[in-house]
């Protein structure tokens, strides 16, 4: 080839444009920038996201695990939610599990407790379903605060033989009382009488039993001009079957 055949061909090859597509991916390149279109770039994050759980496909003894912590996440979400329901509503079952096993949990003496701060709570919910005016809630309400306070009544004929701590009397002499005006202003709601027979005989033979007790201990025990008086106070109250004052009265004499 003579010098001026290939200074033709030069000049030839100076003409010659690259393709759009091959600069684009040559400057990419150079500057190390990705090339990836919009739909390239959700497809990879889907892919990515799939991958991270391909563990699962490919080791299938982790599944029983997965399925573990997805049961335990969605029980979780079901007794959180339950917390709120009202007699009468779905999950109200789950709520009441929850309750049962805080009653169990307690030991004897402290479960009269338990059992008068559940009585409390249901009729909140009552009172809650009257103001609300959701009568299809109401009956069953109505009927679960009866049940509690037969429960309530059944613990403490229970610790009332056992129990020897005043601090604890105390305590729950003033939960009855919380119960009893809570009682009341749930019954003028409803404009009805909630039975409570075997509840109110079980307090009344409760605080018997205990004065009875802190009687005859306190007649053995050296007491001031004051205390006699209070003590004095206190039988004549126990004489006319007044048991709630007559504790009240040997309370304040012996702690």
């Amino acid at each position: 080839m003579t010098e001026k055949e290939v200074i033709r061909k030069i000049k030839e090859l100076q003409q010659i444009k690259p393709r759009k597509d091959w600069v684009i991916l040559t400057k990419a390149k150079i500057l190390s920038e990705p090339l990836i279109s919009e739909k390239q770039a959700s497809v990879t994050i889907g892919e990515r996201f799939l991958e991270a759980f391909s563990i699962f496909r490919f080791r299938p003894f982790l599944k029983p695990a997965l399925a573990t912590a997805v049961c335990f996440c969605f029980l979780i979400g079901v007794f959180s939610f339950a917390q709120n329901a009202l007699p009468g509503d779905l999950l109200y079952s789950v709520k009441k599990i929850s309750e049962q096993a805080k009653v169990s949990l307690a030991s004897e003496t402290e479960k009269p407790k338990v059992q008068l701060e559940l009585t409390q709570k249901k009729l909140d919910e009552l009172t809650k379903i009257a103001e609300e005016n959701r009568g299809k809630n109401l009956a069953s309400a109505v009927q679960e605060v009866e049940k509690v306070m037969r429960e309530t009544a059944e613990s403490l004929k229970k610790v009332a033989i056992v129990e020897n701590d005043g601090e604890i009397a105390k305590e729950i002499k003033e939960k009855v009382e919380a119960i009893e005006k809570q009682k009341e202003t749930v019954e003028e709601i409803l404009a009805t009488k909630i039975d409570s027979e075997e509840y109110d005989e079980s307090i009344n033979s409760y605080y018997k039993t205990l004065v009875e007790r802190e009687i005859k201990e306190l007649e053995d025990r050296a007491l001031n001009s004051e205390q006699e008086e209070l003590l004095k106070e206190a039988k004549e109250l126990f004489d006319d079957e007044n048991y709630q004052e007559a504790l009240a009265k040997i309370l304040f004499l012996s702690y």
